[in-house]
């Protein structure tokens, strides 16, 4: 178990997802990878590139035609594949004119836009006969990461890396090994490869220096406010399907959030990913280490690096990852950390990749207790925050639905197994002090649950008014710990897992309104907040 969930006792052990046969010719068509270069400032002209390999099961060389379509685009490559190989056709716009695709529809996060898709349709012959034939889903949009990294000579750099020019380029800039990591005023950073300042792939920027080191993403060449939260799990017994997982991205979309970190990777299903295109979610994707110096190190680096390597591989094509994290709360050992470096280089370069959730090019963890709004103004989770923790106890009419009678009141040992916690970082008493100081003690579930819907409401506005208030100036990002609950629990979430909205949802929907107006703490002072992309005329 964690903060947010007791321990399952099976472990979900045992096929929790669907198992297929599909029968093919000789010739295979393997993961793709598509990737989109905007080369004018105005986004009227689209690149895309797309890979797509085919690997040859038979035991005889076999020449074939791959073709891939998208709405009105068509391209097609002779290929020659070796028996029991791997080769991959390349498609390109120096090659294949209709790649350039003039008014493009991109693909944008929640808030900035439509998150535009377009099915690719791929399909390969074997002696004139159809052998293989693959459809999915896409985005044209280019990501990029403003962040400060270490240059050659020790100076730290505010730069803007197009780590997909870079890859196409063929260099590698980032260096995220555990030697090349720095501690630097506010935090640390990674270190940029010698000699890549001069990359085209690399620009430096200006910005605020309280910023420094923090990361900032760019979607499309827009800065992006990233207001979201954590999921821990999708589903704590992995009922997994597109219509039980799809009010939850519709609630998210509603709340006006615009990222998910997939926590520990614990999510890895198609429908998760699809969702998280088709609401404009971007997200942070985990692999599998947690905490360093509290659990377990991988002791078997060859196989956590192949199941890494295929669910890179299955799930690049989705235009809502935006990120690859080695590690919750810590850097993976350097012999796994240099692995999943260039892993990702390979198989998906155009990504960044993080070696840990928190504190390198971003924010720290927490808190995750009650605090009083004003600190979400002054001190609390300042830069990219990835986890921001605050409790949200659910509506009166979910926590009846979820406990038994007897157990629903007082607080009692069924609270606390629903994650009521009672002790450490993650405790309830400042929760509970607080509604006591400020709205008097509770007396019965109905008056404790109306009491409590009153800071659920004001802290998560405040959470992300917080933000609003030192955005691009000490603010990049800041996400919940937790947005989405994987059972009925009483603590972290903005609703409840039967999709029952609590206060929170309402405070982080008025808190991310991409245009709004708010008095920041303690100051009094009045905001006019416009994260939309468009500028404001004429506001009175």
């Amino acid at each position: 178990g964690w903060d947010w969930i007791p321990g399952i006792r099976d472990r979900n052990t045992g096929l929790w997802q669907g198992v297929e046969l599909q029968s093919t010719g000789a010739l295979i068509i393997g993961d793709p990878e598509v990737s989109t270069d905007l080369p004018k400032d105005d986004n009227s002209l689209a690149d895309v590139f797309i890979d797509v390999p085919v690997t040859n099961v038979g035991d005889t060389a076999l020449d074939t035609t791959v073709n891939a379509s998208f709405d009105d685009v068509s391209v097609a490559r002779r290929i020659s594949v070796p028996p029991r190989s791997t080769v991959t056709a390349r498609f390109n716009p120096s090659e294949h004119a209709a790649l350039h695709v003039r008014n493009p529809k991109l693909w944008w996060p929640n808030g900035y836009g439509a998150p535009a898709l377009h099915q690719l349709r791929l399909a390969v012959d074997a002696g004139g006969t159809v052998s293989d034939r693959r459809q999915l889903s896409f985005g044209m949009r280019k990501v990029t990461y403003e962040l400060s990294s270490l240059d050659q000579h020790g100076d730290l750099e505010r730069v803007e890396v197009d780590l997909a020019e870079a890859k196409r380029l063929g260099t590698p800039i980032i260096d995220e090994r555990n030697a090349a990591l720095r501690k630097v005023p506010n935090g640390w950073a990674n270190s940029l490869r010698p000699g890549s300042e001069l990359s085209p792939a690399v620009r430096k920027v200006v910005s605020d220096p309280r910023l420094s080191p923090n990361l900032v993403l760019r979607v499309n060449g827009v800065r992006i406010a990233a207001r979201g939260g954590n999921w821990g799990m999708d589903e704590m017994m992995k009922r997994v399907e597109r219509e039980r997982l799809e009010p939850y991205f519709r609630l998210h979309r509603d709340a006006g959030l615009n990222i998910i970190r997939n926590w520990m990777g614990q999510s890895t299903e198609e429908n998760f990913f699809q969702l998280a295109d088709e609401y404009g979610m971007m997200v942070l994707n985990d692999f599998w280490e947690s905490t360093q110096d509290n659990n377990a190190e991988a002791e078997d680096v060859p196989l956590f690096l192949e199941n890494a390597r295929d669910v890179v591989r299955r799930f690049r094509t989705h235009p809502s990852i935006v990120m690859w994290i080695g590690r919750n709360e810590g850097v993976p050992q350097p012999i796994l950390q240099t692995a999943l470096q260039d892993m990702i280089w390979e198989e998906d370069g155009g990504r960044l990749y993080k070696g840990s959730s928190r504190i390198i090019n971003l924010g720290g963890s927490g808190p995750y207790n009650w605090r009083s709004p004003e600190g979400y103004f002054t001190d609390f989770a300042k830069g990219f925050a990835v986890e921001v923790g605050t409790p949200s106890f659910p509506t009166l009419e979910a926590w009846q639905r979820a406990v038994p009678g007897p157990d629903q009141w007082p607080v009692n040992d069924t609270w606390a197994y629903h994650d009521w916690h009672q002790e450490r970082a993650v405790s309830v008493a400042s929760f509970m002090d607080a509604m006591k100081l400020r709205l008097g003690e509770a007396t019965s579930l109905p008056d404790f649950e109306r009491k409590a819907q009153l800071l659920n409401y004001e802290s998560h506005r405040a959470i992300f008014e917080g933000m609003n208030a030192g955005l691009w100036r000490t603010n990049s990002a800041r996400m919940l710990w937790m947005s989405h609950p994987a059972w009925p629990s009483a603590n972290f979430q903005i609703y409840s897992s039967d999709y029952d909205t609590h206060a929170s949802f309402y405070g982080t929907r008025k808190g991310t309104e991409p245009i709004h107006i708010q008095m920041n703490l303690p100051d009094r002072s009045l905001t006019l907040v416009n994260t939309t992309n468009a500028p404001l005329q004429d506001v009175t």
